[in-house]
């Protein structure tokens, strides 16, 4: 969504009068456009492919209860 509305945002400066304001919307847009196209292509396929190795080596990849096992830790101590 914030990528959507950063293009749009980027895309109505190219109405513009200002050559160089027009040149650093398409720049913009054209980089914001990229990187969303890269996060949606490139991103899953790069996971999917190294995830893989690390599943074959043992590890579960769920980061979020290796986190929790630190407050399960009896050196662990609550601040208040």
């Amino acid at each position: 969504m914030t990528t959507i509305m950063l293009v749009a945002g980027f895309s109505s400066v190219l109405f513009g009068e200002a050559r160089d304001h027009r040149m650093f919307a398409t720049m913009g847009a054209l980089t914001i456009s990229a990187a969303l196209f890269g996060d949606l292509v490139f991103l899953p396929v790069l996971l999917a492919r190294f995830g893989l190795r690390e599943a074959a080596k043992g590890r579960s990849g769920d980061v979020a209860s290796e986190d929790l096992k630190i407050f399960s830790h009896p050196d662990f101590t609550m601040q208040r």
